[in-house]
């Protein structure tokens, strides 16, 4: 950017680098905070005391990673129920004669 002098103003302009991101600039954390009651304040505290997690900020992470694989199966699942209640009408499944026919080959 040009400033009012016409000088280039070191502060609005964007900077370039040589060094490569390697696709991580876009996902550099960001601080959020968060307010937990007293059961997940020490639920937190205990994982982070047992020495698995270095941080509160691991624990919430991995229980984020957790909901987040919840919710695409839930997604899944819910798109799997869409397509069989659009798939037609049921028909009338037989074990036992399924079953005779798998023995005859």
């Amino acid at each position: 950017m040009v400033s009012a002098l016409g000088i280039g103003d070191p502060c609005l302009e964007q900077p370039t680098s040589d060094v490569p991101d390697f696709g991580i600039v876009g996902r550099m954390a960001t601080n959020t905070s968060i307010s937990l009651d007293v059961h997940f304040r020490d639920f937190v505290a205990r994982e982070v005391a047992t020495g698995r997690y270095q941080s509160a900020s691991e624990v919430i992470r991995a229980g984020l990673r957790l909901l987040e694989d919840r919710e695409t199966q839930l997604g899944a699942l819910r798109s799997a129920l869409i397509a069989g209640e659009q798939s037609g009408e049921p028909e009338q499944f037989d074990f036992d004669e399924f079953m005779a026919d798998k023995a005859r080959g």
